[in-house]
């Protein structure tokens, strides 16, 4: 019997789709060896026989076989095999999509780690910003522009001027805004060298300008404790504060707006903020005046000193001359002793008068050009007689007199009054 011919070539040639049976060989096509196949084509060559337990290119026997790259169906050739025999390995899937559970967390993990930065960047960039605004020269710009806006009382919270409260009264809101000028800022810069040395004290040179005139001011500045461990925390050392020497004999007090301070005896000063101040003579009642005296109050102004020209009015003047009166007639009576007090003169000073009157009482004064409070009130007029002693008089006569008079003060300067409320004077007498 003729063994048909398959298509294809060879002996036991399983027909595609077809599954091997079970303990058959899988062949391969046979390629003859030298001939030429149907219509004079060559035939493949005949591929190694399979090993043993295997079917074509390694498989297990009965699987279906694998597409062979390059081959297809209906006879088209298959790639060759694998050298040895084995079908090559199939390289893993590039690209495959991630689980979307996976690709969630991720993204979360990549948004917080951005965030993340974007608090550490906004963080040192703030900190920055703050320390920037907080540096000797902000600090010192801070300071000086409440003195520049008047708040007085903000810049003494700010920069303690370690004086006594009594001495504060000038340093006022209401004073700096009593001010007919007070100091522009032009430029506020640290010292090179400060900058330089990075040390805890800094030194800022301002120079600003006052009523037109242009002055500089250095300030020390110390680092303190830093708030909240990162903040800088520059301290100005000293206040920006100067001290006017008042001269003014005469005048209790000065006044600056609505603020009066009593002038000490050994301290006739006052501080106050850098600025233009009216100064005004205060407490002086009706018996003294004095203009008022302006004063610019800045570091290069070599003098800081006002001195009021306090003269003494008419009322006082009247006071004098009603004082020398009232005196003139207690000195020419015995009533009462009048005659013995120290402020007599001493020809009347005697307890042996026989005669003892007033003639003639002072009807001008006069006050004393170069001693103010000082008057020479004329003429005062006393008949006296002693009737005894080494001074026995023969007969009456009569002394006439220029009774000088001298205001008195107490220690602040303050013109002393009577029970009568009326001044006091010291009294002398001159004879004619």
């Amino acid at each position: 019997m003729t063994t048909p011919i398959n298509p294809g070539g060879g002996q036991g040639f399983t027909p595609i789709g077809r599954p091997a049976q079970a303990g058959q060989p899988t062949a391969r096509p046979m390629a003859p060896q030298g001939g030429y196949g149907p219509q004079g084509q060559s035939a493949p060559r005949q591929s190694p026989a399979p090993q043993a337990g295997g079917g074509a290119q390694g498989r297990p026997v009965g699987q279906p076989p694998l597409p062979q790259s390059g081959g297809g169906a209906q006879g088209q050739p298959s790639a060759p095999p694998h050298p040895g025999g084995m079908s090559p390995l199939v390289p893993a899937q590039v690209g495959k999509p991630a689980d979307p559970a996976a690709r969630k967390k991720l993204r979360r993990v990549i948004v917080a780690l951005c965030a993340l930065v974007v608090v550490v960047i906004a963080g040192v960039v703030a900190l920055a910003v703050l320390n920037g605004q907080r540096s000797p020269e902000a600090r010192t710009r801070q300071y000086l522009q409440l003195l520049a806006d008047g708040k007085a009382e903000a810049a003494t919270a700010m920069v303690d001027p370690g004086i006594a409260n009594e001495e504060r009264v000038f340093m006022t809101d209401a004073v700096m805004q009593a001010a007919s000028a007070r100091i522009e800022i032009t430029e506020v810069k640290e010292s090179q060298e400060s900058s330089k040395n990075k040390g805890d004290v800094r030194y800022v040179t301002a120079t600003l300008s006052l009523d037109g005139q242009r002055f500089t001011h250095d300030f020390a500045l110390t680092q303190g404790k830093k708030e909240f461990g990162v903040l800088d925390n520059w301290q100005i050392t000293e206040a920006f504060m100067l001290k006017v020497e008042v001269k003014a004999k005469g005048i209790p007090a000065v006044s600056i707006g609505d603020a009066t301070k009593t002038l000490a005896k050994d301290d006739n000063s006052i501080t106050v903020y850098p600025g233009v101040y009216t100064v005004s003579a205060a407490n002086t009642g009706e018996y003294v005046t004095a203009p008022p005296v302006t004063v610019s109050a800045a570091d290069d102004f070599s003098s800081r000193t006002i001195t009021f020209e306090a003269t003494y009015s008419d009322a006082l003047k009247a006071a004098a001359l009603d004082a020398a009166v009232a005196k003139t007639k207690s000195c020419g009576s015995v009533e009462n002793a009048g005659n013995l007090d120290e402020d007599c003169p001493n020809s009347v000073r005697s307890k042996t008068l026989t005669v003892l009157n007033v003639k003639e009482v002072p009807t001008q004064i006069v006050g004393d050009k170069y001693r103010q409070g000082s008057f020479a009130a004329e003429y005062a007029v006393i008949t006296k007689q002693e009737g005894s002693g080494l001074f026995k008089e023969s007969a009456p006569r009569d002394q006439k007199y220029t009774v000088r008079l001298e205001v008195r003060v107490d220690e602040n300067n303050t013109i002393r009054m009577g029970a009568d409320g009326k001044p006091q004077f010291t009294f002398s007498w001159s004879e004619y």
